[in-house]
């Protein structure tokens, strides 16, 4: 009976020592991921976990500048997706590299019979959705104003930004306010193109960006990280950048 009861004890004490060994195995990979790129990271990561068990990458969306924020304030993360002229000001990011382009385009309303070019913008009546003031998304948004003023004309500015009633501080938040009818067009990136939208395209007048994966530098899981990147600029996470809208690379 005590050898049976010894048996059992010790039994309990191997599961116990098994269970506590693979819980502290576990990781979690922080990755900060702008928003448009929200839909290519999580299925990058989910990829990833497939073939990493034990490991769990957790990825937080925000924009660009609000990343580059959280990193200033002392967040804690392992890699970042952001755009590369912001990552360019971020020194707690080892060597950035490309991972994906991207272009805008203006999205209205499902079958709108308000706006069915960019020159609409600018007209009577029309309810848009800018970028929250200082955020990437306005800069971007500007960009591509000042750029559709060459062809409409100096007063196109100014008409663009008096239809402007609502404001969020990426193009996600923005082409989900076009879904939903709160507003009838925005400028966005063409990552936020959705069956439900109208599509317009702006051909050479759009704004072409860049946005870049890096490791944050001291990161608690590095190694991780690294292997996320790899991933992303490999060509699996080529294959679904550009079956979320994203432009090649090359």
């Amino acid at each position: 009976m005590k050898q049976q009861l010894l048996r059992a004890a010790l039994g309990a004490a191997a599961i116990g020592l098994a269970t506590s060994a693979a819980g502290a195995a576990d990781t979690t990979v922080v990755v900060l991921c702008v928003s448009n790129g929200g839909t290519t990271c999580k299925q990058i990561a989910a990829d990833y976990e497939k073939t990493h068990p034990g490991t769990h990458v957790q990825v937080s969306i925000a924009g660009s500048t609000v990343i580059a924020a959280q990193l200033a304030q002392g967040a804690a993360a392992d890699l970042v997706v952001i755009n590369r002229r912001v990552a360019a000001t971020v020194p707690q990011l080892e060597a950035p590299q490309d991972v994906f382009a991207e272009h805008t385009i203006v999205v209205a309303t499902k079958g709108s019979t308000k706006v069915r070019s960019a020159r609409d913008l600018a007209a009577p009546g029309v309810r848009l959705a800018g970028g929250t003031a200082g955020s990437f998304a306005e800069t971007i948004q500007s960009e591509t104003v000042a750029r559709l003023a060459g062809e409409y004309g100096p007063a196109y500015v100014a008409k663009y930004k008096a239809n402007i009633v609502t404001t969020k501080t990426n193009f996600e938040q923005i082409a989900r306010l076009v879904e939903g009818g709160s507003v009838d067009a925005a400028i966005v990136y063409a990552s936020e193109i959705t069956p439900k939208l109208g599509v317009i395209a702006i051909g050479d007048r759009a704004v072409v960006s860049t946005f870049a994966v890096a490791v944050v530098k001291g990161a608690p899981h590095a190694q991780q990280a690294r292997e996320l990147a790899a991933l992303m600029v490999g060509p699996t996470g080529q294959m679904i950048a550009q079956a979320d809208h994203h432009d090649a690379l090359h």
